[in-house]
């Protein structure tokens, strides 16, 4: 279950009652770059809050972003780098995990660990494999956890 607030219900024998409770996020917001090429970049994420991973240049611009996800820890999201972008592969990037919506990255917030320092993570995209290694995932198309074992005793 992601965290935020949710209702549960507790029941006795004699009665019932319905709550709220808040379910913390227990993971360190981290963002880590598994893939990149010159048009799509692809991270694990673990993040508190709704957000997006962005992808800066050296100089700061932020010149692509993934779609909107969901509070909780994700296996290959992938950002798109802009159409307008043409980046070596050398040249030094940062992908930013941020707090808001990735259509209205100017009201976004990048998030801060408990250091104050934003969550980062720079790396270049000779330094990195092209693709995801598929094997090594156990998900479909859309990330979703497949159970192949039941395939193979069929």
């Amino acid at each position: 279950m992601a965290p935020g607030e949710r209702t549960i219900g507790v029941f006795t024998d004699g009665d019932g009652e319905l709550e709220s409770i808040d379910l913390e996020f227990h993971t360190t917001p981290d963002v880590s770059v598994v893939a990149a090429s010159d048009d799509e970049i692809t991270a694990d994420v673990a993040i508190p809050a709704e957000g997006f991973v962005a992808i800066e240049d050296d100089d700061g611009d932020v010149i692509g972003a993934s779609d909107d996800i969901d509070p909780g820890e994700h296996s290959n999201v992938t950002v798109e780098l802009d159409d307008d972008v043409d980046v070596a592969d050398d040249e030094e990037l940062t992908a930013v995990l941020y707090e808001g919506e990735s259509d209205d990255r100017d009201d976004a917030t990048a998030l801060e660990d408990d250091d104050g320092e934003r969550v980062e993570s720079t790396f270049t995209i000779d330094a990195l494999p092209d693709d995801v290694d598929e094997d090594a995932d156990d998900g479909d198309e859309n990330g979703d956890e497949t159970d192949d074992e039941d395939d193979a005793d069929d």
